[in-house]
């Protein structure tokens, strides 16, 4: 038998045990082999990747509805199961982010998406389908040549695609990269440059702060020593390409950012120079979670100090993350319930 036909025959017991649910008995007397033989058959389709298993993590709603019942302005609170695995984890409520997505995205709505490994693996989760959206990117930001951390404008593109091109639309601008040295106020000085000269830029800025939905994760200083393993942790390859360094956001007291501008662990956007990319960012968020739009905040407890500063202030109002960070945040909630921050 040739290797085309062998893998002819790998593709066609697959089917026939996986999607038409025969037992291997039956897949035997089909082809005339051995049911032994057909197990080997299944273990060859799986090793050679003609088989995939996607797993669904399950919902724990009972501590989705505890954190619902503590943060009174949430929403929805989407809680898996947790793994030891970060790289594993954060697939497992990527996915939850995609189902959480499929249900509540509806036709013509305005959705604005923000950058990172979490969000691109949400979007790589959602089916290939026709959605009439409109696709925004959460800030505007130039790179290049070489770029190690995924922003928005890929993954709006991508999520347009997966959407089926048309009848749904991507938008975007672009602007020229910043120079490889240069300081954190001359970054900021150059991006409010562009917005202020060019008015498709201005406009379109403007136009960002006006979607109906929000899917973002949020970058970390701090984050477990595991996931820091992973070396592509948001934050540190966020600023990659320019000389700013998280050092020097720590050093003035930020915990991390949400699309693209950084918060202190009161959720707040405490000092000059925190946004230093054309986002709305932290402003934007508080309003949408006052105005009732919906922000969805996709991350684990590998960035817990990050995590408990945007419930603090406030800059999510649907949470999808997993069971150990939901079982700290309920306990940090009680121990602190008598602060004024957890009042609805």
């Amino acid at each position: 038998m040739s290797d085309e036909d062998r893998k002819k025959l790998l593709l066609d017991v697959a089917q026939q045990f996986y999607r038409d649910k025969k037992s291997k008995t039956k897949i035997a007397n089909t082809i005339g082999v051995s049911s032994t033989e057909v197990a080997r058959l299944l273990q060859e389709a799986r090793e050679e990747k003609i088989v995939r298993f996607d797993f669904s993590p399950p919902k724990l709603e009972s501590l989705g509805y505890e954190l619902e019942q503590r943060f009174r302005w949430l929403k929805k609170a989407v809680v898996v199961s947790s793994v030891k695995d970060p790289l594993y984890q954060r697939q497992l409520i990527a996915k939850a982010g995609a189902e959480y997505f499929e249900e509540n995205v509806k036709q013509k709505m305005k959705i604005g998406i923000g950058g990172g490994h979490t969000i691109y693996e949400m979007i790589a989760r959602l089916p290939n389908r026709e959605r009439d959206i409109d696709v925004y990117p959460t800030a505007i930001i130039g790179r290049g040549p070489i770029i190690s951390h995924i922003d928005p404008i890929p993954l709006v593109t991508l999520l347009w695609a997966k959407s089926g091109g048309e009848p749904g639309r991507a938008h975007y601008v672009t602007v020229p990269p910043s120079d490889k040295g240069a300081s954190r106020a001359a970054v900021a000085k150059e991006y409010e440059w562009y917005r202020r000269r060019y008015k498709k830029v201005r406009d379109f800025y403007e136009e960002m702060g006006n979607v109906d939905m929000i899917f973002a994760s949020i970058g970390a200083i701090e984050v477990t020593s595991a996931y820091r393993e992973l070396k592509h942790y948001s934050t540190n390859y966020l600023l990659g390409e320019m000389s700013i360094k998280e050092k020097e956001f720590k050093d003035e007291g930020a915990v991390g950012d949400i699309m693209y501008c950084f918060f202190d662990e009161n959720g707040e956007c405490s000092k000059k120079g925190w946004n230093v990319f054309l986002s709305h960012g932290v402003e934007q968020v508080k309003t949408m979670v006052q105005e009732q739009r919906t922000v969805v905040v996709i991350v684990g407890n590998y960035k817990m100090k990050a995590l408990k500063a945007v419930m603090k202030g406030k800059l999510c109002n649907v949470l999808v993350t997993e069971e150990e960070a939901a079982k700290e945040l309920i306990h940090w909630h009680d121990h602190n319930r008598h602060a004024s921050v957890f009042t609805s």
